[in-house]
């Protein structure tokens, strides 16, 4: 089953053919606030993401070069 994701522009819901794992919304979560970041010309550069599930399950995405 498709999972749905809310558009942080648009505040539509889109559906999303990808497993929602914690690894893989973070990645998604860092490279759409990077980009919202650049389109607002905030001047802010992430250079890596930190979410938590629990308190013993963390995932970080961190941009590779």
């Amino acid at each position: 089953m498709p999972a749905l994701s809310q558009d942080i522009h648009t505040e539509r819901l889109h559906i999303i053919d990808q497993n929602p794992t914690l690894e893989w919304m973070v990645k998604y979560w860092y490279t759409e606030l990077n980009k919202a970041f650049i389109e607002e010309k905030l001047g802010i550069k992430m250079y890596s993401l930190k979410a938590s599930e629990t308190a013993k399950n963390t995932c970080e995405y961190t941009e590779e070069n």
